[in-house]
């Protein structure tokens, strides 16, 4: 008997420890972020896993932050299972705000959330997320666009404009009741709108961007306000980039807005004429480019031809054009060609040179990655070896042309080198293996943790870096060119005659 009472004084105890556990666990946004990278890190994200992490918090958390958050994974990991259990919670609580919200946002057609947000916003009018929702998908699913569900939103947008106001009204600590707002005006092309964001600008709120004044810029046709502040915006995030591949990145940025609001007659003007600090062969060949989207072949290949005469060399930058081909109809393209292949072949040397003088030495970050069966391994078992890195994810279209390149350059097994495919910031890793299997890559197939890109010190993909025998980096490619298939045989070349 004093055993069994003993056994449940103890099994007692135990409960109530759980218990108080349970009842001490926070169901707070920054600890369902922390809970989902732990599980990333240990167990490299299988979905059941994630998906019961955003159920529990689910179930049991206050947090608006974490409940969006918790949907959002569970979605993203079993999408059926998500939506029958948000519409059963919603339909037994029908006038339950936060049920119809998190409901809601799960819910695919469009038209529909907006009509959920318009209940949201009756059932409590002081609510900002029943406005979120109503504003943000008409910002994100109407304007500036002519889709379907674009044409359909357009019919309730004017009659929904007094939501915008009233939610401007709302104090939002991200500012989205103001970009909304912003976009709102844009979208009626209202000049109000540039005053209003420059406004924000100088008094200093989060959401009145350099970017976001530059789209605002490109919407009224005015594609130098838009170039320069899409300039101070790209120095601000890519310090140390060249002036030169700086007023590059700006000047087809603004292009690429230009297009989209409709301005196209404006771009041969700006390329020419606004356009600061890139060399002639560039600019002729972004001319060229423009002049090919619009089908205007004549001039195309007139601009393509000045850049050739001036040492252009990337064929392969034309050949991704989906137009490409009509350029090859031109009666003077077959020389046009072969003067870029001329180019190319005479400035191997130089490049060499540029490359190799590039070379870096910095100690490769302590990281672990895990393999395509689940097994851990780390940088440092990989020592004695030339380890060259390649990061990258399945929705990325450069990481899609470099990873054949890599794939065609391991095929050949150059004895003492490692090529290892890292895949990151993927959502399904079950995507990547298919994608890495049904391509037959002869890369080796890795998965990185949820700090990884943090500790390589890299914010895009393709990031590739070349580790020497000793565990240092040595040479780095951000993004995907045609120069990498003759880099990767520089740069092992290189490291091998090293001691």
């Amino acid at each position: 008997m004093k055993g069994s009472a003993a056994a449940l004084i103890t099994l007692t105890a135990l409960c109530m420890v759980f218990t108080i556990h349970a009842q001490d666990k926070k169901y707070t946004y920054e600890e369902i972020q922390k809970e989902i990278q732990i599980a990333q890190k240990e167990d490299n994200a299988p979905p059941d896993k994630i998906f019961q992490i955003g159920l529990d918090y689910y179930n049991n958390s206050t947090d608006i932050d974490a409940l969006r958050m918790a949907t959002s994974v569970m979605n993203n990991t079993d999408k059926n299972a998500t939506e029958k259990i948000l519409k059963e919670k919603y339909e037994k609580n029908p006038k339950n705000k936060l049920a119809a919200y998190l409901f809601a946002r799960n819910i695919e057609d469009k038209v529909k959330v907006i009509e959920m947000g318009r209940l949201i916003i009756q059932l409590d009018p002081e609510w900002e997320y029943g406005y979120r929702l109503l504003t943000v998908n008409y910002m994100e699913h109407c304007f500036f666009k002519d889709d379907e569900t674009a044409r359909e939103l357009k019919k309730t947008l004017a009659s929904d404009e007094k939501h915008f106001e009233k939610f401007l009204k709302i104090n939002t600590k991200d500012g989205i009741s103001s970009l909304v707002y912003f976009k709102l005006l844009l979208n009626k092309k209202n000049p109000e709108a540039m005053i209003f964001a420059e406004k924000a600008k100088l008094d200093k709120h989060n959401w009145a961007t350099e970017m976001v004044i530059a789209d605002g810029y490109a919407v009224f046709g005015k594609p130098k306000e838009a170039y320069e502040s899409f300039l101070v915006y790209l120095k601000e995030k890519e310090p140390g980039t060249s002036e030169e591949d700086l007023n590059m990145y700006a000047a087809y940025n603004v292009i690429d807005k230009l297009k989209k609001y409709g301005h196209t007659g404006m771009i041969q003007d700006f390329i020419l004429k606004t356009v600061r600090k890139i060399n002639d062969k560039e600019r002729n060949l972004m001319s060229g480019m423009v002049y090919l989207e619009n089908e205007d072949i004549g001039n195309a290949v007139n601009a393509i031809k000045k850049s050739a005469e001036l040492g252009y060399d990337e064929i392969m930058t034309l050949e991704r054009n989906a137009k490409y081909t009509s350029l090859k109809a031109h009666k003077d393209w077959a020389g046009i060609e072969n003067k870029i292949a001329e180019n190319r072949r005479s400035g191997q040397g130089e490049r060499k040179k540029k490359i190799l003088d590039s070379k870096l030495s910095k100690p490769a970050p302590d990281t672990k990655f895990t393999s395509r069966d689940g097994k851990e391994y780390t940088l440092e078992s990989l020592k004695g070896n030339i380890v060259i890195l390649d990061f990258w994810a399945t929705w990325c279209g450069p990481c899609r042309m470099a990873m054949p390149v890599l794939s065609k350059f391991a095929e050949g097994e150059p004895q003492g080198v490692k090529i290892i495919s890292v895949n990151v910031w993927e959502k399904d890793p079950e995507k990547a293996k298919e994608f890495f299997a049904a391509e037959k890559f002869k890369m080796g197939l890795a998965f990185g943790a949820e700090d990884t890109s943090k500790k390589f010190g890299f914010e895009g993909i393709p990031y590739i870096c070349v580790v020497d025998k000793k565990g240092f980096i040595r040479f780095e490619e951000k993004g995907f060119t045609e120069a990498l298939e003759e880099n990767l045989g520089w740069w092992v070349e290189h490291l091998k005659t090293e001691k």
